[in-house]
C-alpha cells in the first residue's frame, strides 16, 4: 500500500495530459482483469464430481508422480 501512496502523490504534480493518460490505462487494465474474472467464474467447478478424487488431491498426485 505505500508504493500505492508514493504514486497517488506523485500523480498529483503531472499533467492534466499525462493524468488522463495514467487513467485510460488503469480503466483498460481493470476492466481486463473483471472481464477474466467474470469469465473464470463461470466456468469454477464445471467440473464438479466428474472425478472421483478432489482436484486438489489429483495434482497433487501428478506433482508428486512429476517428480524423481
Amino acid at each position: 500500500m505505500l508504493k500505492a501512496k508514493e504514486v497517488m502523490e506523485d500523480i498529483e504534480y503531472l499533467t492534466l495530459e499525462d493524468k488522463r493518460h495514467i487513467y485510460r490505462k488503469l480503466k483498460k487494465d481493470l476492466l481486463q482483469e473483471i472481464n477474466i474474472s467474470v469469465v473464470m467464474d463461470k466456468y469454477r467447478g464445471i467440473a464438479k464430481n466428474i472425478w472421483d478424487k478432489d482436484a486438489q488431491e489429483h495434482v497433487n498426485e501428478l506433482r508428486e508422480n512429476d517428480r524423481i
